[in-house]
């Protein structure tokens, strides 16, 4: 019968070993929450650099089917491609 006298070394070195997992494990896991955060927001601006360039393009053609109008009805022509310009201004 052997005698159980309570934590030997291997125990403590057991113990240390978890402990030094743990702290890798939580490491790599921050490691990895920061990559996806990062992947998240080059998404989100992809999405809206993307949305712009699809606003300016449709602002874009707006302006081209005002150009047969601008003899015929100037003042119109005027507020809507001012309404265009305030809308980029703010886009800026």
């Amino acid at each position: 019968m052997s005698e159980n006298r309570g934590p030997n070394w291997v125990d403590y070195g057991n113990l240390f070993a978890n402990i030094i997992q743990i702290g890798q494990l939580s490491s790599t896991n921050a490691k990895l929450r920061y990559l996806a955060d990062a992947q998240a927001s080059r998404e989100q601006q992809k999405d809206a650099e993307e949305s712009s360039r699809q606003t300016v393009f449709e602002m874009r053609r707006s302006l081209e089917r005002l150009i047969p109008y601008q003899d015929i009805a100037p003042a119109g022509v005027w507020v809507i491609a001012s309404l265009i310009n305030q809308i980029l201004t703010q886009m800026e």
